[in-house]
């Protein structure tokens, strides 16, 4: 709705969001929203933001902790703003654009801020136990997409989305 802003990875994504009669802006990656809290202060009105990224940011941590530090950039800055997480499973489509394509808009499920982050980096911290390691860098680059899309799976199934 009118007072709603939707943050999307990537300016189709917008496109789409604001097709569907939101207010939206794109950043161009996850890792680039430097920025993002002077372009909420010039929208009027708006009282909750939604994160749309990509759905493999549940399964690239290193993803899902450049949205944190943009989500938590906004609530310093903004702290009377709602701020919810739009998460689905990559079944559904990568981008929320391919979800809406696909008419699986139904699949999305918001999540408060904190649970959202209490969510992801416990199944993150979960799947560094299970294979032994402390932090990614310990990981051998064979088991980079096998760790990622366990990830992805343990994330969306704590979620619901699976």
């Amino acid at each position: 709705g009118k007072h709603t802003l939707c943050i999307t990875e990537g300016r189709f994504k917008s496109e789409k969001m604001t097709e569907s009669g939101n207010i939206s802006v794109s950043v161009q990656g996850v890792a680039s929203w430097q920025g993002i809290e002077e372009t909420i202060g010039k929208i009027r009105d708006i009282h909750n933001v939604f994160l749309f990224f990509d759905s493999d940011i549940l399964g690239k941590h290193v993803l899902f902790v450049q949205s944190e530090k943009m989500a938590e950039k906004i609530r310093e800055r903004y702290p009377a703003l709602h701020l919810r997480y739009a998460f689905w499973s990559k079944k559904y489509g990568k981008g929320i654009d391919d979800c809406i394509i696909a008419g699986n808009i139904e699949k999305v499920k918001l999540y408060e801020l904190s649970d959202a982050i209490k969510i992801c980096n416990g199944a993150f911290q979960d799947v560094l136990k299970k294979y032994g390691i402390t932090c990614l860098q310990e990981l051998k680059q064979e088991k980079v997409k096998e760790f990622e899309c366990y990830l992805q799976s343990l994330t969306e199934s704590r979620l619901g989305l699976s």
